[in-house]
């Protein structure tokens, strides 16, 4: 463990992503965070139409009411904090590689906003297939997406500047780093999640980075607590 977690300006400890082989040519040739394909693909409008397709054909279902808050949350791009934020398309990091780790595992198209959006779209076909070909969004270019096959990534990036993030909810990083100062001893080599996270300002140059395969059958997670079933991807998700 380093001396120091930051010095002269720069992360001593190496700050992780998690994403998807989808967007691993993009993240290769512009860099980390370089591109945002929650608006080249239209992301929150494909979320949008598959949410509004659910409330129509799924109306007084008691699992779709239960559970509907979720997606409503990501729809909205709803920020209430720096540990309860659903605003998506910035990139994010994190110096826990097990939440980074935990994040590519349990969104299996790369994306919080994309993934939820697959699981809409499963719903409808689980619960009214003869009404998918009925949905607008089936001619959604995101569609294209979430049919391609897709594998867990991670992004290990070393000597990040401070000057390039934000904290998660998209203010000045110092509260964020003062507090894993404190917990770094504490948690830092521990194998626990630590809920910091950072959101990215410019991109990082792929000389700054380096990418690894994840193989979820050798990785340790710990699965989110009170998910709905209705919604939840697993880790068998991933396991053909």
């Amino acid at each position: 463990m380093p001396d120091a977690i930051i010095e002269n300006g720069v992360f001593n400890i190496p700050l992780f992503h998690g994403t998807s082989t989808l967007f691993l040519e993009s993240i290769q040739t512009y860099g980390l965070g370089g591109v945002n394909p929650i608006d080249v693909y239209s992301v929150c409008a494909f979320v949008q139409e598959a949410y509004e397709f659910c409330e129509h054909v799924l109306s007084g279902d008691k699992e779709w009411e239960a559970c509907k808050f979720s997606p409503r949350w990501l729809i909205d791009q709803e920020s209430f904090n720096d540990n309860s934020n659903f605003q998506h398309g910035d990139t994010y990091l994190t110096p826990s590689r097990p939440s980074a780790v935990g994040y590519a595992l349990t969104n299996r198209f790369g994306s919080e906003l994309l993934s939820m959006g697959a699981k809409l779209v499963a719903l409808i076909r689980e619960r009214r297939p003869e009404l998918i070909h009925q949905c607008p969004l089936v001619r959604h270019p995101a569609m294209n997406l979430i049919s391609s096959d897709s594998k867990p990534v991670l992004v290990t990036a070393r000597n990040v500047s401070v000057d390039m993030l934000l904290s998660e909810g998209g203010d000045t990083p110092e509260k964020a780093i003062e507090q894993l100062k404190t917990l770094w001893p504490i948690l830092g080599d521990t194998g626990d999640v630590l809920n910091i996270n950072f959101r990215l300002r410019h991109a990082l140059s792929a000389n700054s980075f380096n990418i690894e395969y994840l193989d979820p059958t050798c990785e340790k997670r710990k699965k989110r607590k009170g998910s709905s079933p209705l919604l939840a991807l697993d880790i068998a998700d991933w396991i053909d």
